[in-house]
């Protein structure tokens, strides 16, 4: 969200001038860039959640797809200067990413046991939601450091970095569990 507003920010910088010396609130600026840099990306968000309301089924396959598409809509959008193309692209972006989360977080509530769901949910929005700050301090810097190329630079590298690991450790075999045997009370006991 950082790197598209900052984005929207740098090809805008007149029109902001123009606004505040009218008159406009810096709220107000700023409202009207977060609603131009994420209308692209809910209008994707929407197709998306509609499709994955559509399959009416988790898939680990679509969930990496969403990710692994999610993560080469940023690497696309790193270099690219032209608002109607990013703007474009975003849209693909919103749809990739809603298709991610919505079976990302169907699939763990569905697999896991009734009576650990609350904190494997808990977890989860704690991965998810819990170290955002820590990730937009980060986007920030990056976004000083190198400008919003290298932000979705290295968010789109980590992406599909993430996701090859992720299927990765789904293909590989599972290790078996050493059995262990209860030994009846009764004999415990003597």
């Amino acid at each position: 969200m950082y790197g598209a507003v900052a984005y929207s920010v740098a090809q805008r910088t007149r029109e902001i001038a123009l606004r505040m010396a009218l008159g406009a609130t810096p709220a107000v600026v700023g409202a009207f860039l977060v609603r131009r840099a994420l209308t692209p990306v809910g209008a994707g968000a929407l197709v998306g959640s509609l499709g994955s309301a559509a399959l009416a089924r988790t898939s680990w396959r679509v969930m990496f797809a969403g990710a692994a598409g999610f993560g080469v809509c940023e690497l696309a959008l790193a270099p690219l200067r032209n608002v109607a193309l990013v703007g474009t692209l975003l849209v693909v972006c919103g749809v990739f990413f809603t298709t991610y989360t919505a079976n990302s977080n169907a699939t763990i509530q569905l697999q896991s046991p009734d009576h650990i769901r609350g904190r494997v949910l808990g977890l989860y929005y704690y991965a998810w939601n819990g170290l955002a700050p820590a990730g937009s301090l980060l986007v920030g810097w990056l976004c000083a450091a190198g400008g919003t190329t290298l932000a979705f630079s290295v968010a789109g590298g980590c992406a599909l970095a993430m996701t090859a690991l992720g299927a990765w450790a789904l293909k590989r075999p599972l290790r078996e569990q050493p059995q262990v045997r209860a030994e009846p009370a009764e004999r415990l006991a003597a």
